[in-house]
């Protein structure tokens, strides 16, 4: 268009201006999810960032970490360290909110898993989840193959209220997201988040809960420790 063109080297230039103007603005870390920020020193150096300083990339990758117990799958991330959903604190005083609990647990473990494989697990998503929760996740999947992004390490389900109402359900929590975004070679690019308030509505259809919704916008942070 008229006025759009601009020299070879005065575009150079304009882009070199603008992209340390970002790193400065975002104090050189992306963050696309627009997640909370977090202290690493409450959880201590991931296995991607523990090398010392000088150590080859190549000799870096090869040091491998053990999965948790908690991995029931191959980690598909350079040091093998995978990513998984445990329970943490969980407040649930009957059979039905138990019930809402444990949908939810195998939603989470879903998509904590499938952020590190980039594979769904279609008949697992499908037994813990519908509607928007699914195309949720799925996305997810999705979005971290095509930036070459994986998780690594644990999200705790921490669960502070449950609200039954006949079929449909409300689960809030503060769960304590310890897992960091990974490239290929292992090193870190988003460190955790922490702390993150969600709450999730659910339907029972038959005897099983299932997940309907993944919030479509940051959540806000929240101390997971009280």
């Amino acid at each position: 268009m008229p006025g759009a063109t601009t020299t070879p080297g005065r575009a150079l230039v304009v882009g070199l201006v603008v992209t340390s103007f970002l790193l400065v603005g975002c104090g050189g870390r992306p963050n696309p999810y627009a997640l909370p920020e977090y202290d690493a020193a409450l959880v201590g150096p991931t296995a991607a960032g523990s090398a010392p300083a000088g150590t080859d990339r190549t000799a870096r990758v090869a040091q491998t970490a053990t999965p948790s117990p908690q991995v029931h799958y191959s980690p598909a991330d350079a040091l093998g360290q995978g990513a998984w959903a445990e329970r943490g604190r969980i407040v649930a005083n009957s059979a039905a909110e138990r019930a809402v609990v444990t949908a939810v647990t195998k939603y989470l473990s879903v998509r904590v898993q499938l952020s590190n494989t980039w594979q769904v697990d279609e008949k697992a998503l499908a037994a813990s989840a519908s509607g928007a929760a699914v195309t949720s996740a799925r996305e997810r999947a999705e979005r971290q193959r095509q930036r070459g992004w994986r998780s690594i390490g644990r999200f705790i389900i921490n669960i502070s209220s449950v609200q039954v109402d006949g079929d449909h359900a409300t689960a809030t929590g503060c769960h304590f997201d310890a897992t960091s975004e990974v490239d290929r070679d292992g090193d870190v690019l988003i460190p955790p988040p922490g702390g993150v308030l969600i709450t999730m509505q659910l339907q029972r259809i038959g005897r099983t809960w299932r997940v309907l919704d993944w919030p479509e916008k940051s959540v806000p942070s929240c101390d997971w420790r009280s």
